[in-house]
């Protein structure tokens, strides 16, 4: 049974800063208070570090914040893992642009998968449409399976089409300190994914 998670307007291009703020330690109060999941996206050791100091439940690797997010290296995957104890799940995007693959980049995708199965990554977060928008569930079929039943986090589609048997809608995109608390008072939701933008001017 693979879990998947639908993460909403995900890939803000992002820094994470605002862990390191000390009222991000009452959004981390607020979450454990209510026993809610906060996942960090990281493209450097540093945001990693300050994203596991400041209370995150998950991190989610990549690289290339500034473009949406891209398909993390493998020496940075490797690291994180040995660095740190929460758990890691891996972007699976090969380029820039839209969601639409082609058969040479599914397979690559598969590959990357496959590397970061060996590195213990504990879950994957990867999305594929068709060309009028819509889920690829063939392709998103094949990554599923690839992923050798870890969890699996669905993004760029916000939507509840079903491509597996346990469902959870994460917010992301423009999540923090701020607004989290609000978010999930709306929402309902139990899971969110952040990559620590900080809307104060710097």
């Amino acid at each position: 049974m693979v879990k998947v998670s639908f993460q909403w307007c995900a890939f803000a291009a992002e820094r994470s800063q605002w862990l390191e703020k000390s009222n991000s330690l009452e959004s981390s109060k607020f979450l454990r208070e209510m026993d809610y999941k906060l996942e960090i996206c990281v493209d450097n050791l540093k945001s990693a570090a300050s994203a596991v100091a400041g209370g995150a439940d998950r991190l989610e690797v990549c690289q290339a914040l500034d473009l949406g997010g891209l398909t993390p290296s493998p020496a940075f995957v490797g690291m994180v893992k040995r660095n740190f104890s929460i758990p890691v799940h891996m972007l699976i995007r090969p380029r820039a642009g839209n969601f639409e693959y082609t058969d040479d980049e599914v397979h690559l995708m598969k590959m990357d998968m496959e590397f970061g199965l060996h590195q213990k990554v504990d879950g994957f977060v990867f999305g594929a449409l068709k060309s009028n928008n819509q889920i690829d569930r063939l392709v998103c079929h094949e990554l599923m399976t690839a992923a050798c039943g870890k969890p699996v986090t669905f993004i760029k589609h916000p939507t509840r089409q079903c491509i597996g048997s346990k469902i959870t809608i994460m917010p992301g995109s423009g999540v923090n300190h701020y607004n989290i608390q609000e978010i999930a008072e709306l929402t309902g939701a139990e899971e969110f994914q952040s990559s620590g933008q900080d809307p104060t001017p710097s």
